[in-house]
């Protein structure tokens, strides 16, 4: 069983008679490892004084237990795919969503904040109750997101009764007035591409992210970039772009941009972490990490560019809607990049791989998933040797572009 905190605060039935789920079922507990770790989100609302230090472990990690505190009980009528159903000879006896991050005397389990599944689900849900769609529908949108054995076996959730109905949360508003005629919003000079944001950023990163919001609102990649910003009320503004960067799996930055200077704006403050909003972008994180954010603004020290510029320099990253690079390595390099674009007929997608050992590069497995791209929704399927760098580049459906598996 997982580590406990008692919880404090949160809506819903936290103590409900415990349903014991006896289960045969093979095979183990299926996690989806991140190559890095997520950024902390909000932490302003009610309860959050009260949540466990192993809640922190990511942005996405805060951002479900927080969730799972405000809406136990939508949480509770929403099947969990981790996989934790089989998990009961470990002592895990999970009957719903609810149970990965909150046990049913109150007490907060860790088991969501290593789960990948557990937290995407929790803010699936969250983002869909506050856009006002019934639970009865948010059940379904989950089992078919992540049902249909995509991932583990689901827990024996019940359906979702007539009773309820709706959220009682106010819809927050589209994205899209983000590019109305007279907005007026743009990204902050020097703030416009992953380069320019690598070199805001002090060298030791690791993994980062850089979102363009007005390249994607209206598209395909909406959606998909909405679960990874931080959001409305966390300024009580949107943001027009958001950069995340990692130094370890609990060391982390971000820089946000709101558009235009705003001198109303106020900072986010918490123990532990800072938030500058005197210049743009903002910046937000861990203490130390924001100190040396403003040290190199003030030059003192080096950027975190050179490291990945062999990745960089090559391609053209400027105005791309969705970029991330990484230092992951393969049998074949040792960084990688990742940018996803609106394109017709859907979503471009480019990986990009800078080559360390160029004997084992996977050609033969390239040439195979290109000769069956189509067959996998894939419009558009081309792979290149060149500077350096493997690229390949694809176009499709924003689902089967994300779901493409490269060697």
């Amino acid at each position: 069983m997982g580590k406990r905190k008692k919880a404090e605060g949160g809506r819903g039935t936290l103590v409900i008679p415990i349903l014991i789920i006896l289960l045969a079922v093979a095979g183990g507990y299926l996690l989806l490892q991140r190559p890095r770790a997520a950024q902390p989100g909000p932490l302003q609302e009610p309860g959050a004084e009260n949540l466990p230090d192993f809640a922190y472990a990511s942005q996405d990690s805060l951002r479900a237990y927080m969730v799972a505190l405000r809406i136990p009980e939508v949480l509770e009528k929403i099947p969990c795919y981790c996989g934790c159903v089989s998990m009961e000879h470990l002592g895990v006896s999970h009957k719903h969503l609810r149970d990965c991050f909150i046990f049913d005397d109150g007490a907060f389990d860790d088991h969501a904040s290593y789960c990948d599944i557990c937290i995407y689900e929790a803010l699936d849900v969250d983002r869909w109750y506050k856009e006002g769609v019934p639970v009865r529908e948010i059940r379904t949108r989950i089992d078919a997101k992540y049902g249909g054995g995509k991932y583990g076996p689901p827990t024996k959730t019940p359906p979702v009764g007539d009773e309820v109905v709706a959220t009682v949360v106010p819809p927050i508003q589209p994205m899209p007035d983000l590019a109305a005629p007279g907005a007026n919003l743009s990204l902050a000079p020097g703030f416009r591409s992953m380069s320019d944001a690598l070199k805001l950023t002090p060298e030791g990163a690791v993994w980062a992210r850089f979102i363009n919001i007005p390249a994607l609102v209206g598209g395909p990649l909406e959606l998909y970039a909405s679960g990874r910003i931080q959001p409305e009320g966390f300024y009580g503004r949107r943001l027009v772009g958001m950069y995340s960067a990692d130094y370890s799996t609990d060391s982390w930055i971000e820089l946000h941009d709101v558009g235009y200077d705003d001198p109303g704006i106020k900072p986010r403050l918490q123990p532990g972490m800072e938030n500058s909003v005197a210049s743009r972008p903002f910046i937000y994180g861990h203490a130390q990490n924001v100190e040396r954010v403003v040290a190199l603004q003030r030059g003192a020290g080096k950027s975190a560019y050179p490291t990945f510029a062999p990745l960089l320099d090559p391609l053209d990253d400027e105005g791309a809607a969705v970029v991330e690079v990484s230092l992951r390595t393969t049998p074949f390099s040792d960084m990688d990049y990742l940018g996803l674009d609106p394109a017709p007929g859907g979503v471009e997608r480019v990986s990009a791989y800078h080559i360390a050992r160029k004997e084992a590069l996977p050609i033969k497995e390239l040439e195979e998933l290109k000769a069956s791209s189509k067959g996998r929704g894939l419009e558009q399927y081309e792979f290149k040797v060149e500077g350096g760098l493997l690229v390949v580049r694809m176009v499709g459906g924003i689902n089967a572009v994300l779901a493409e598996k490269l060697p």
